[in-house]
């Protein structure tokens, strides 16, 4: 029965370690373009392995992958560059905002804060943006990147398709999106340009198949749900109507690799593999996060990871909006008042409450898109999580005042998680 319907069954361990010595490896564009993206001790394990391939014979990428990779290149490196002047910009824009707010602040001395922040925070971490600026390398100059992507994939690169197959494919493409074929349908709201580039993509895979007679093995960082079969948020294999459909016009196994994966099976000795891996796996995290246009959102990168996301925006919005009216007033219905021997330290929480939630009432107006407006959102978020777990202690606490406790630590603890994803 398995062999009737093996394209439901997951690979083993054992069969993937097989399936990765023996198949043909077969690139997506935004593996190419994470290229550009990567610290280069990580790049540096990448080309490792996709030497070793090319010496194998057993590399390989779509003509339409090379022509995604070409339209994009340059939005990736000069997104890249440029996000070195953005950040500080966002963050003298974050300073003056403040000041200019609540320079009357009753309370408040903004120019004594800001003082001691421009002389260690803000100053250190202006200083490590200046000094990564001068890292990094003039790609449209000389793009030694692009010089080691041509010499791998020469001679291994797919043939342009002709006008006439480009239309059979398209008019094909119209009826499987209307019915749910995968791949491909996720973009069906996207131009005409660039709606049918997953599934010719997928079509000059089995056409591949078919004449080298190997199993394919797909790298990609497209997790959309026309891709893979997913179960409560995890990735459990690639569809079974992709395997079914290889199998049946190619006979030959499919498999798919995310960026981190494909490090994480390769048997070949990298300098910083585990490193890598986990640097991989960051960026395929927040891409996920972000959405699933990887190829034409790498505007979404800031120094490593742009930040500039209307999606994020309106998380962290949505966050802050939680926040107030979930937590706080939990927080503030459960602080205890002893007016004999708690005084002080009910003083002192309502004190950290209340800057709380000035501090939230400025947040909300920015738009989050820089890691130093995210950090300091993470550092609050983090008092926060100190004083419910100190008002944990209080003995004098009900059972339900115990899980409202529990449920806003819970809350706050995701979205710390979330923003270590991105950071």
């Amino acid at each position: 029965m398995k062999n009737k319907f093996k394209e439901y069954h997951k690979f083993t361990k054992e069969e993937l370690i097989k399936l990765s010595k023996e198949s043909l490896y077969v690139f997506d564009t935004n593996i190419l373009l994470n290229m550009y993206r990567y610290s280069r001790s990580t790049v540096e394990d990448f080309f490792t392995v996709f030497s070793k391939l090319k010496n194998e014979n057993r590399i390989w990428i779509p003509y339409q992958v090379g022509i995604e990779f070409y339209e994009n290149r340059i939005n990736v490196i000069a997104e890249q560059k440029k996000s070195y002047q953005e950040i500080l910009k966002s963050i003298t824009k974050f300073k003056n905002d403040i000041s200019a707010k609540y320079k009357n602040h009753p309370f408040l001395n903004f120019e004594e804060i800001f003082s001691e922040l421009n002389s260690k925070a803000i100053a250190e971490i202006e200083n490590k943006i200046y000094e990564a600026e001068k890292l990094q390398p003039n790609w449209l100059d000389r793009d030694e990147i692009l010089e080691r992507i041509n010499l791998i994939f020469e001679n291994s690169t797919g043939e342009e398709l002709t006008e006439e197959r480009l239309k059979e494919i398209k008019a094909e493409g119209k009826l499987r999106y209307e019915n749910k074929i995968p791949p491909g349908f996720k973009d069906n709201n996207k131009s005409d340009h660039n709606k049918f580039g997953d599934l010719i993509i997928w079509f000059e895979i089995i056409e591949k198949a078919k004449n080298v007679k190997k199993n394919i093995i797909f790298v990609s960082g497209d997790t959309k749900d026309d891709w893979w079969l997913e179960k409560d948020g995890s990735k459990i294999m690639p569809l079974p109507a992709l395997k079914k459909e290889i199998y049946k016009k190619a006979g030959v196994d499919f498999h798919i690799y995310t960026p981190d994966a494909f490090l994480e099976f390769s048997t070949i000795k990298l300098e910083k593999k585990d490193s890598s891996i986990t640097e991989a796996r960051k960026f395929q995290e927040f891409d996920e996060l972000i959405g699933t246009d990887q190829q034409h959102n790498y505007n979404l990168q800031s120094v490593s990871l742009n930040l500039s996301s209307p999606f994020l925006s309106d998380k962290f919005k949505n966050m802050i909006i939680e926040i107030e009216n979930n937590i706080i007033s939990v927080v503030e219905e459960l602080i205890p008042y002893d007016p004999i021997d708690d005084s002080i330290n009910y003083t002192k929480k309502i004190n950290n409450i209340d800057i709380i939630k000035f501090q939230l009432k400025i947040l909300k107006n920015e738009n989050f898109n820089d890691i130093f407006t995210i950090k300091l959102f993470d550092t609050i978020l983090s008092n926060l999580l100190n004083i419910l777990t100190e008002m944990l202690s209080n003995g004098k606490l009900y059972l339900d005042d115990i899980h409202n406790l529990y449920n806003s630590i819970s809350i706050i603890e995701k979205h710390r998680k979330f923003i270590l994803t991105i950071t």
